[in-house]
């Protein structure tokens, strides 16, 4: 009967204890989408990491869309000079100023969705909720990376 039991202990803390052990996997991928435009930023995440990029896209699109309101909002990334963000009981507001104007305008935005670039290291991707700015430092109408000789 104690063996019985034993084996019985044993069977229902295996589970357990071999969860325990795993970590949950972040996938991040070597392939990231490339723009039609090549776009440069500055990307600042929660952690005042600063990270530089190049081609850079909001899920392979070179555009920032969110709401306003009852409206929704398709602004050029290449017309933006800088998005501050701000997440306030589960909603993010992406405060953006424009290049030209300096005026700005409020969107609420997706915070799971990705940004993705290039930097001098290999590729980089950050949800929009993780971020605190990008900065738009450039662009040109490049589609792909040059590559190095």
């Amino acid at each position: 009967m104690k063996k019985l039991l034993l084996l019985a202990a044993v069977l229902l803390a295996v589970p357990f204890i071999s969860a325990m052990g795993t970590m949950p996997e972040t996938t991040v991928s070597e392939s990231i989408p490339n723009p039609e435009k090549n776009i440069e930023a500055v990307f600042l995440d929660q952690m005042d990491v600063a990270t530089e990029c190049s081609h850079i896209s909001i899920e392979g699109k070179v555009y920032l869309d969110g709401t306003r309101g009852k409206g929704a909002y398709v602004l050029p990334l290449e017309n933006v000079d800088t998005v501050s963000f701000y997440l306030k009981e589960g909603v993010l507001t992406a405060q953006v100023r424009m290049k030209e104007s300096g005026e700005k305008i409020s969107l609420t935005v997706n915070p799971d969705r990705r940004a993705f670039g290039k930097t001098r290291w290999g590729t980089f991707q950050i949800k929009l909720g993780d971020l605190k700015s990008i900065t738009i430092t450039g662009s040109s109408r490049a589609s792909s990376v040059p590559s190095k000789r």
